[in-house]
């Protein structure tokens, strides 16, 4: 298993693998079949920032403990991206020397085309042009003609899995070893982009069957990993560089069989990627190049990955090596299922449901990244809109999360009374009764 480069703007790429090797009965997860998984972190948008979306530091098991799990892996990456304020032209280099006294081999990648590519064998610096915010850190004594700005990619290099390369990523992302003139911000056009592949020893991608597994479980589920994010990545905000899978063109009118069945009957990987990223303005097949999707199936054809584009970005090592696990989780359980079986798991769950995490059968892990929060629940099928929510209202609770509203819950329109949804594990407790929320609690 391994991780692409991790950038402080916008972290992609994880590769995953086939059924992990070496878990036990005594880990937090079910034994699954041998094999091996690779995790390709990129393209991180972070452009380090005050105030952050992030998940808390806590953690259930040691890495070590994680890694003893991942026993068939070979290898890990990441790549990210931030924003700085420099005051010198030379920044990119400035960060790359900084980053080799942190003990890394790091270059400055400046792309001839779009098709170029970094060495991905030692970290790379390069601009992100995507970066369009600035954040309000910046120093009453800092002026426009004195300050410059502009976004910064750090890539890291792929690093093996049964080495210490979480150590690696936090050498340079937790480094204190920047120059004082280097100020690394993050904001909301910032990212943790995760890409995922697939390897089994013998073939290094996912096959057409996997794919299409993979593909049904992002539509599924795209409603309930909404609500893990802040408002400026969920759905209801049609964020133009996060679109959504499940609302594009050519599902958006279809039930969840329905959109399964389109999926399944797929004869080719081009159809597959069509299917999750379909726009009719594309081309005439609708088979565009666009990659800004919640998660890029486009990036299959280049680099045999799936990338998860969604989350926002953080500069916490821990919360984003705990985004890296759950994603490579997600994956690797979705691998597990059987087409024919989604149907039945759509009418239990209706999209809304946290049933999934059961189907994960990662509930720890989860809720140590979501954090003893309280977080709202959608008062029917249709996803509750967040665009007209500030996401400044939530940055302090909500660690990725959509945290509780003061006001009360939306009442069941059929029984005209206050309805209060409970989860398997949890239930949120209200000390006013005349105004009862509809709620779940993370313990």
């Amino acid at each position: 298993m391994w991780v692409g480069p991790v950038a402080t703007s916008e972290l992609t790429c994880i590769l995953l693998p086939h059924p992990l090797q070496g878990l036990t009965t005594s880990s937090p997860f079910s034994p699954l079949p041998p094999a091996q998984a690779y995790i390709w972190a990129g393209d991180m948008d972070a452009i380090w920032q005050d105030r952050e979306w992030s998940f808390p530091h806590f953690r259930e098991h040691r890495l070590q403990d994680w890694f003893d799990l991942f026993d068939g892996m070979e290898m890990v990456g990441l790549k990210a991206s931030l924003n700085c304020w420099v005051t010198s032209p030379t920044a990119l280099q400035t960060i790359a020397n900084a980053i080799r006294r942190c003990g890394q081999s790091a270059n400055v990648f400046l792309p001839r085309s779009t098709r170029s590519t970094p060495n991905y064998t030692v970290w790379n610096v390069t601009l992100d042009v995507t970066i369009l915010e600035e954040t309000s850190t910046m120093s009453d004594t800092d002026s426009q003609e004195d300050t410059e700005c502009f976004g910064v990619e750090i890539v890291s290099p792929v690093l093996k899995v049964d080495s210490d390369w979480a150590r690696s990523i936090e050498s340079v992302l937790g480094s204190s070893r920047l120059p004082a003139f280097v100020s690394l911000k993050t904001n909301r056009s910032t990212g943790l982009h995760v890409h995922v592949g697939y390897s089994d020893g013998f073939v290094d991608r996912f096959t057409l069957e996997q794919l299409k597994l993979l593909a049904v479980a992002v539509v599924f589920f795209e409603g309930t990993i909404d609500q893990l994010h802040s408002p400026s990545r969920s759905v209801a905000t049609e964020n133009p560089d996060i679109l959504s899978n499940r609302n594009n063109q050519l599902l958006r009118e279809l039930s969840d069989s329905q959109a399964i069945d389109v999926i399944s009957k797929a004869t080719s990987i081009t159809e597959v990627i069509s299917a999750m990223r379909f726009d009719e303005s594309a081309d005439y097949s609708g088979y565009g190049e666009s990659k800004t999707f919640k998660v890029n199936f486009s990036s299959f054809n280049k680099c045999g990955t799936v990338e998860f584009r969604q989350r926002i970005a953080t500069t916490d090592c821990a919360a984003l090596i705990q985004w890296v696990e759950f994603m490579v989780l997600f994956v690797q359980r979705s691998l597990e299922k059987d087409i024919s079986s989604w149907t039945s798991i759509s009418a239990e769950c209706k999209g809304l449901s946290y049933l999934f995490l059961d189907f994960l059968n990662a509930p720890a892990l989860l809720e140590k990244m979501c954090g003893p929060c309280t977080y709202e629940m959608p008062a029917s099928m249709d996803r509750n809109p967040l665009g007209t929510q500030d996401d400044a209202e939530h940055v302090e609770l909500s660690h990725g999360c959509r945290p509780r509203k003061d006001s009360p819950a939306v009442p069941d329109s059929s029984k005209n009374e206050p309805v209060e949804t409970t989860s398997k594990r949890s239930r949120s407790q209200d000390s006013t009764p005349e105004a009862p929320k509809k709620t779940i609690s993370s313990r």
